[in-house]
């Protein structure tokens, strides 16, 4: 793909996957539901992002004042009130990841760098450390992206696409929660992006490790993955953590390769993500937790089709054969903004700020959420 890959505008498409590993119990079967606006009140200009342990979801967004504002179990969204100016204002939407006993928030601040803030009690959402700032220049405007990257989520890896477009990550180490380390910045130069790459994990218990997938918008209008083991494949490509290094993962990285199936995007991004909780990953392959965190889907937002279908692939996009991609009742989905895909224990769902001028259905900027 000789770094460039261009970009998207339109539909709402969200690619479901299981993968057999091992002896986990059956397969999950469709289970499609209906828009619902689960935000109440609250209104985000921004895609909302969530976050769970398996028992509690936290969602995070970024408010129509550009604060970020916290909420538990679809309840009362309160503010962040952690700081202002550069640190506490963001334009594009945040992130949220549960790991090691306490919520961790990221966002793009106004100066081009991520800041984070992580919970001081436990996942009390009531109180938060000031926001920091992550060492080293992210160079974003986008939002980033954050997933476990070992199977007891005491590392995360936290992405972003930087102005020249190239992904960056970077390690966040939480063996002490209150004292994260860092490594730097690492540029993967494989390919160019025009949106952020959404991260995910999962642990492969066929080689032992944790393998990252990452997905993103690239310069032809189309979805790309952005970390492949192999040059080829007709699933969904995923990297193994190399030996717990998120830097060594990112040079060793054999680059983008085009979403099989029907991912045009014109416009938006893509999101990735897998079910089960987000803090950790089961190594258990005869577990339910196991079986759940196999569940992986995609979505890609095209508003000016606004059509929602959603593709399966064999072997949980490991290379075999691509199923077919299928429309969902009630797809039309309006959004200024890319869609996220979210899990709670065996579900998937897809989340999105709604755009009231192409659809009444909701008032303008809530958050509407659908079953896959």
């Amino acid at each position: 793909m000789a770094g460039s890959i261009r970009a998207g505008v339109a539909v709402l498409a969200a690619l479901l996957l299981t993968w057999v590993a091992g002896a986990p119990p059956a397969a999950a079967t469709w289970s499609e539901g209906h828009w619902m606006n689960s935000g109440g009140s609250a209104r985000t200009p921004s895609t909302p992002a969530f976050t769970t342990d398996g028992t509690t979801q936290w969602r995070l967004i970024r408010g129509e004042d550009n604060g970020l504002w916290i909420s538990r179990n679809n309840g009362q969204a309160s503010r962040m009130n952690v700081g202002r100016g550069p640190a506490g204002t963001t334009y594009v939407a945040p992130e949220i990841i549960v790991a090691r006993g306490h919520l961790y928030a990221f966002h793009t601040g106004t100066d081009h760098q991520v800041y984070y803030s992580s919970t001081v009690q436990g996942t009390y959402e009531g109180r938060w450390t000031e926001w920091r700032s992550i060492p080293g220049f992210a160079d974003t405007t986008m939002a980033p992206s954050v997933t476990v990257i070992d199977t007891d989520g005491s590392n995360l890896g936290i992405f972003v696409t930087r102005t020249n477009g190239h992904v960056a990550g970077t390690q966040m180490d939480l063996h002490l929660p209150e004292y994260p380390g860092f490594g730097g910045w690492t540029e993967d130069t494989h390919g160019v992006y025009r949106s952020r790459p959404d991260v995910t994990s999962r642990y492969n218990p066929l080689n032992g490790r944790t393998e990252i997938m990452g997905v993103a918008t690239g310069m032809d209008d189309h979805g790309w993955t952005v970390f492949s083991e192999h040059l080829l494949s007709v699933g969904i490509p995923a990297a193994p953590v190399f030996s717990g290094n998120l830097a060594a993962t990112i040079r060793n990285n054999n680059g983008p390769q085009r979403l099989a199936g029907a991912s045009s995007l014109v416009g938006h991004g893509p999101s990735i993500a897998h079910g089960g909780r987000d803090d950790r990953l089961s190594t258990d392959t005869s577990s339910e937790e196991f079986f759940q965190e196999q569940q992986v889907g995609i979505t890609i937002l095209v508003p000016t089709a606004g059509i929602l279908t959603v593709g399966h692939y064999n072997n949980g996009g490991r290379p075999g054969n691509a199923g077919n991609w299928r429309a969902l009742r009630e797809s039309f989905a309006p959004s200024e903004d890319s869609p996220q895909i979210h899990g709670m224990r065996e579900a998937l769902n897809a989340s999105l700020t709604w755009l009231s001028a192409q659809n009444y259905l909701f008032p303008n900027h809530a958050i509407v959420e659908k079953r896959l």
